[in-house]
C-alpha cells in the first residue's frame, strides 16, 4: 500500500472558488458508516454515541470513540468509487470550549483508500478544517484511523463533523459510470489497454481524476495510455498533476506526449517548459514545444525573446517560429533583423514569425521575402500569407501564383482558394497566357461551390479555353443541376458553348434529361440539335418520350438527330421506330436509320438491309457495314458472294463487315484478300486480321 505523508496534503482555507469547484458527497451517496466502539451515552451524559452526528452537516453534534488499543477508526462505504479531492472535519466535541477541552481530539489521521493512504495533520481548534488531495484519493470504502491525539481530561477521541468532496464534474455521475471508469482504468495495463483508453476518452473529463492516478503507475504503458487520454480530453483540472509529473521526470519516451498533454490543459506555466525545450538539444521535444506553444498567446513573447540571443542558429530559428503565435507588435520588431540575415534558415524562420502580423512593417518585410532567391523562404512567405486575409496580403499572394517554382505557386493557389478574394484572383490567373496550374485552379473554383466561380468557369469555356477544357466541364458538372442549367442557359445564347454543353449533359443524364424534355415539350420545332445529341440510354424512358415528340415535329434536321440518338438506346426500345424509318421515302433519313440499326443491334432489320443491297439508289456500303455490326452469319455469305465483282469502296466495306461477322466464309475471304492484286486492299486485310 502506498503511503503519502502530510507533505502531500495541503491544509487550505475555505474559499468561494474552491466551494464552486467541488460538490459534497452525502446522503444517498453514502451506503454505510461503521466505527470502532463508541462511548456510551451514559458514560458521557450526552448523545456522543450516535455516529450519524458526523454526517449531519451540523458542526456541534459530535461522536466519540473509545480509546482502544488498536486505535479509534471510522469506515465509510460510498455508492460507487469516489474520487475525494477535499476532506473537511471539525475535531473534538465542538459544542463549546468546555466540551472541546474535556475530550481528546485527533492529532494525526490516516485516510486509507484503495491502494493509497494519506496522512494529515489536524490543528487543535474546533473550527472546520479542510484538506485538499491532488490527485484525488479514490475510495469505494474509506477508513479514517486516528494515529495520535491531543489529550483531554477524558481519553475518548471526539469528532463533530466529517465531510467529503469530489470535483464538480462528478455531479450526477451514476454508479454504473463510476464502475466503468474504474474498470477501464484498471485494464490499461492489459494487452488491449488501448481499447480501454479509448473508452475512458469517450467518458470525457469525468475520467480525468482516475487517469491522473495512472501517472504514478509503475508500468510505462499505463502511464503512456493515461497521458494519451489526458492529452485527448484536454482538461484544465489535470494541469497541476501533469506539471508535477513532468518535474519529477518521466521516462524519455514519454516526454513528448507529456508536453502535449500539458499544452492541452491551457495552463500558462507550461510556457516555461516549452521555452526550455526550444533551447534544448532534443529536436523531437523542440518540435513538440514549437507546436504546443501556439495556444498560449501573449505568454509566448516573454518566454522566447531571450532565446533570440542564443548562440545556436537552430535555437534562434525555433524562437522565431514561436513568435508567429504572438500577435503583439513587439514580435514584428524582434523578427525584423532576421529578414535580412545572410543565413537562409533564419530568413525562413523570420517569414514564419511574421505569420498573422498585419502592421505595415510586417507587410513590407513579407513583400521583401516573397522575392527571396531561396525557394524555402518563399514557401514560408506563402505559409505566413495564408494566415493574413486583407486585400494587400491577398494581392501579394496572387502575385506568387506566377512564381517560377511550381510548389510555391501551388501553395499560393491553395491559400487563395480559402478566402473570398481568391475567386477573383483565380479567374485572373486562368486568363494568363501561361497558367501551368490551370487544372488545379479549376478544381479550387469547383470546391468553393460559389456562383461566381461557376460563372468564371463558363466564361473560360466561352472564350475557347482549351488548356484545361476537360477540367472546366467536370467542374461545372459538379455544381449539379445549378451548374448544368447555367451552362445550358449560356449555350442557348452562344453557339461556341454548345459542344461543351452537349458533353456535360450527355455525361449527366439524370440532370440533363428533365431540362431537355421540358424544352421539347414547350417547342419541339426549335430544339437545338446539340440537345438531342445529349440524350442517350442513360436518360431512361423520359428521353424516349421526348425524342418521339421531337421526331414528330417534322423538321428533317431534328429527325436526323433523333435517329442518331435512338442508336444509343437498346434495340428492344428503338427497333420498331427505326424499322419504320427504313421505309421512309426521305433518302437521308433512311441512310441515317441504316447506320442506327447497326449501332443499336436491331437484328430484325437484316432482311431489309439485304434488300437495300439491290437498290441502286442507296449507298450499298452503308448497308454492308450495318450488316457487319449485326454479326449475322447468313448475311456474311451473301456479302462475300458480291466481293469479287464489286467496286473498290464496296470491297473495303465487305472486308470490314467480315471482320465483325467472323463466319467461315468471312475469315476465308479476309485471308484470301491478303494476296489481292490491289495493294490497298491487301493492307486493309492484313490490318483487320491483326486486330482480330
Amino acid at each position: 500500500m502506498r503511503f503519502l505523508s502530510a507533505a502531500f496534503v495541503l491544509l487550505i482555507c475555505s474559499t468561494a472558488a474552491m466551494a464552486a469547484d467541488t460538490i459534497q458527497i452525502k446522503g444517498q451517496e453514502i451506503r454505510h458508516i461503521d466505527s470502532s466502539p463508541s462511548v456510551s451515552g451514559e458514560q458521557l451524559g450526552r448523545n456522543f454515541d450516535r455516529i450519524n452526528n458526523l454526517l449531519d452537516d451540523v458542526l456541534y453534534t459530535s461522536w466519540a470513540g473509545q480509546a482502544v488499543k488498536k486505535g479509534t477508526w471510522l469506515r465509510i462505504q460510498f455508492v460507487g468509487t469516489r474520487y475525494i479531492s477535499r476532506f473537511e472535519l471539525v475535531p473534538g466535541c465542538a459544542g463549546s470550549n468546555r466540551t472541546y477541552s474535556q475530550y481528546s481530539r485527533p492529532n494525526k489521521i490516516l485516510l486509507q483508500g484503495r491502494n493509497r493512504t494519506v496522512a494529515i495533520q489536524v490543528n487543535d481548534h474546533r473550527n472546520l478544517q479542510q484538506f485538499e488531495f491532488d490527485p484525488p484519493l479514490p475510495a469505494e470504502e474509506l477508513t479514517i484511523r486516528v494515529e495520535s491525539a491531543y489529550q483531554g481530561r477524558n481519553s475518548a477521541i471526539c469528532f463533530s463533523e466529517l465531510r467529503f468532496h469530489e470535483q464538480n464534474i462528478f455531479a450526477g455521475v451514476t454508479e454504473n459510470t463510476r464502475k466503468a471508469i474504474e474498470s477501464h482504468a484498471s485494464a490499461l495495463i492489459n494487452a488491449d489497454g488501448d481499447r480501454h483508453m479509448r473508452a475512458l476518452i469517450q467518458l470525457g473529463p469525468v475520467a480525468v481524476p482516475r487517469l491522473l492516478m495512472g501517472l504514478d503507475h509503475p508500468s510505462i504503458e499505463v502511464q503512456r495510455r493515461s497521458l494519451q487520454a489526458l492529452k485527448t480530453i484536454g482538461s484544465p483540472r489535470a494541469a497541476a498533476a501533469l506539471l508535477r509529473y513532468h518535474k519529477k521526470g518521466p521516462q524519455p519516451e514519454l516526454l513528448p506526449i507529456t508536453m502535449q498533454a500539458i499544452a492541452r490543459t491551457g495552463d500558462a506555466r507550461a510556457v516555461a517548459i516549452f521555452a526550455k525545450a526550444l533551447a534544448g538539444d532534443d529536436n523531437e521535444l523542440a518540435d513538440v514545444a514549437g507546436e504546443a506553444i501556439k495556444d498560449f498567446g501573449s505568454n509566448v513573447l516573454a518566454a522566447v525573446e531571450p532565446l533570440l540571443k542564443h548562440s545556436d542558429d537552430v535555437v534562434v530559428g525555433r524562437a522565431l517560429r514561436a513568435l508567429s503565435f504572438s500577435r503583439e507588435e513587439r514580435a514584428v520588431e524582434l523578427a525584423a533583423p532576421y529578414a535580412s540575415s545572410l543565413r537562409a534558415s533564419l530568413r525562413i524562420a523570420a517569414a514564419e514569425a511574421l505569420s498573422g502580423k498585419t502592421s505595415p512593417i510586417a507587410l513590407e518585410l513579407i513583400e521583401k521575402l516573397s522575392t527571396d532567391e531561396i525557394i524555402s523562404v518563399r514557401l514560408s512567405v506563402v505559409k505566413s500569407l495564408s494566415q493574413l486575409t486583407n486585400a494587400k496580403h491577398s494581392k501579394l499572394l496572387e502575385s506568387m501564383l506566377n512564381d517560377r517554382d511550381y510548389e510555391v505557386a501551388e501553395n499560393a493557389l491553395n491559400a487563395l482558394a480559402t478566402r473570398e478574394a481568391g475567386i477573383g484572383a483565380i479567374a485572373r490567373y486562368l486568363n494568363n497566357p501561361v497558367a501551368p496550374l490551370g487544372n488545379q485552379a479549376v478544381q479550387k473554383l469547383t470546391a468553393s461551390g460559389d456562383d461566381a466561380a461557376l460563372n468564371i468557369m463558363i466564361e473560360a469555356l466561352r472564350r475557347g479555353e482549351s488548356r484545361f477544357r476537360v477540367a472546366l466541364r467536370r467542374g461545372i458538372a459538379e455544381f449539379g443541376p445549378a451548374g448544368v442549367r447555367a451552362l445550358l442557359k449560356a449555350a442557348m445564347n452562344d453557339k461556341w458553348l454548345r459542344s461543351d454543353c452537349e458533353i456535360v449533359m450527355a455525361g449527366h443524364p439524370s440532370i440533363a434529361t428533365p431540362l431537355i424534355s421540358e424544352m421539347i415539350e414547350r417547342d419541339p420545332t426549335s430544339i437545338p440539335p446539340f440537345l438531342i445529341r445529349a440524350l442517350n440510354a442513360g436518360s431512361g424512358s423520359q428521353a424516349i418520350v421526348a425524342l418521339d415528340k421531337a421526331f414528330a415535329s417534322g423538321s428533317t434536321q431534328i429527325q436526323s438527330e433523333v435517329i442518331r440518338a435512338w442508336s444509343r438506346f437498346p434495340a428492344a426500345v428503338v427497333a420498331d421506330r427505326l424499322m419504320n424509318v427504313l421505309k421512309n421515302s426521305n433518302h437521308s433519313l433512311r441512310a441515317r436509320a441504316v447506320v442506327a440499326v447497326g449501332k443499336a443491334q436491331v437484328k430484325k432489320a437484316t432482311a431489309t438491309l439485304l434488300e437495300l443491297l439491290n437498290d441502286n439508289t442507296f449507298p450499298a456500303e452503308l448497308a454492308i457495314e450495318a450488316l457487319g455490326r449485326l454479326q449475322v452469319s447468313e448475311a456474311g455469305s451473301i456479302i462475300v458472294s458480291r466481293f469479287k465483282h464489286a467496286p473498290l469502296n464496296i470491297r473495303f466495306a465487305i472486308l470490314r463487315a467480315c471482320k465483325n461477322i467472323q463466319s467461315t466464309e468471312c475469315l476465308k475471304l479476309l485471308y484470301n484478300a491478303t494476296d489481292d492484286y490491289n495493294h490497298d486492299l491487301r493492307d486493309e486485310a492484313l490490318k483487320l486480321l491483326a486486330i482480330k
